[in-house]
């Protein structure tokens, strides 16, 4: 597993965040980190971790919940889907 804590604090070091930012959030067991910029609040970078023994089809679902509800006019979605 991840370690989400870690992960935000290695990049906070070294960027400057708009406010609220970094955050992670777990839906149905597939992990996410959400990433905004303060000087870039125009692209959203989404970092996904999906379990190889967690449903692909759940990861659409969590993927399509998390962009409904934080996303901006440009978005990177990044991550381990563990799809082969």
């Amino acid at each position: 597993m991840v370690d989400r804590m870690a992960v935000q604090q290695y990049i906070a070091r070294y960027m400057q965040f708009a406010e609220g930012y970094p955050y992670s959030r777990n839906i149905d067991g597939i992990e996410f980190t959400v990433v905004k910029l303060a000087t870039k609040q125009e692209l959203t970078i989404i970092g996904v971790y999906r379990s190889p023994r967690i449903p692909v089809a759940r990861l659409y679902c969590a993927l399509i919940d998390i962009i409904a509800q934080d996303t901006s006019e440009q978005n990177i979605i990044i991550g381990d889907f563990n799809i082969n």
